[in-house]
C-alpha cells in the first residue's frame, strides 16, 4: 500500500484516466480505440510515477535479460540477449527518444553508441560472415564533451572510455573503449563505439 501524499499528483489523474477507460472498455460503452502506443506510455508512466526513472527497463532485465535460463556458456543463448534490443527499438518506434528520455536516467537523446558488451556478446557467425548487433543505445554519461563514461541502458553498465579521434575514414567519432588489454610491452586493442572499428595501439 502507497499512501497518497507519496503519488505524484499526475498518476492520481493517469489513474483516473485509466479507471473511465477500462469501464467503457469493460461494459462495451462507445467505440474508442486504443492504439499501442497509448498502452505502452500507460506502462512506462505507472512505473516511473511510482517507483522512479529505469524502474520499467529494470523489470525487463529482471524476467528476460538477467533469467537463470541465460546464464550459461551456450553461444547461442548469449545471442539471445541481444533480444533486448528488439524491445528498446519496438518502444523507440512506437514512443520515440523524446517520451523515452523521460523513464531513464540517463539522457538519451545525445549521441549514440554501440555498448562494447552488449555488442561484443551479440556477435555471431553466419552464412554471410560475422554479424554483430547494430543498435546504439549507450551514451556519454554524462552527456558533455569531455565525459569518460558511456553507459548502455539495454544491459545498464557504465563503462569507461578513450576521448580520442578514429582512425578510420569517414569517421568522425572520437569514444573509444579497450576492448583486449595486452600484456606488459603487448599492444591494445581498441574499439571505436561509432563505427567499431578496432585499432592496435
Amino acid at each position: 500500500c502507497i499512501e497518497k501524499e507519496k503519488i505524484h499528483k499526475d498518476f492520481l489523474m493517469l489513474y483516473e484516466e485509466v479507471r473511465k477507460k477500462r469501464n467503457k472498455i469493460i461494459h462495451g460503452i462507445g467505440t474508442e480505440q486504443i492504439s499501442p502506443d497509448y498502452i505502452l506510455k500507460l506502462v512506462l508512466d505507472s512505473f516511473t510515477f511510482l517507483l522512479g526513472k529505469d524502474s520499467f527497463w529494470s523489470a525487463v532485465l529482471d524476467k528476460f535479460y538477467k533469467h537463470p535460463g541465460f546464464e550459461h556458456d551456450d553461444s547461442a543463448v548469449e545471442w539471445e540477449e541481444t533480444i533486448q534490443y528488439n524491445r528498446i527499438e519496438y518502444l523507440n518506434f512506437f514512443l520515440g527518444k523524446k517520451e523515452l528520455k523521460k523513464h531513464f536516467s540517463v539522457n538519451i537523446t545525445g549521441r549514440a553508441y554501440f555498448c562494447p558488451y552488449c555488442t561484443e556478446k551479440g556477435e555471431r557467425i553466419t552464412q554471410n560472415g560475422l554479424e554483430r548487433p547494430n543498435s546504439k543505445w549507450a551514451f556519454l554519461n554524462p552527456n558533455k564533451p569531455d565525459s569518460n563514461k558511456i553507459s548502455c541502458i539495454v544491459c545498464q553498465t557504465t563503462f569507461y572510455v578513450i576521448r580520442e579521434n578514429c582512425e578510420k575514414d569517414g569517421c568522425k567519432g572520437n569514444v573509444k573503449y579497450i576492448l583486449e588489454e595486452g600484456e606488459e610491452k603487448e599492444l591494445n586493442t581498441l574499439v571505436c563505439l561509432s563505427c567499431w572499428n578496432e585499432e592496435i595501439k
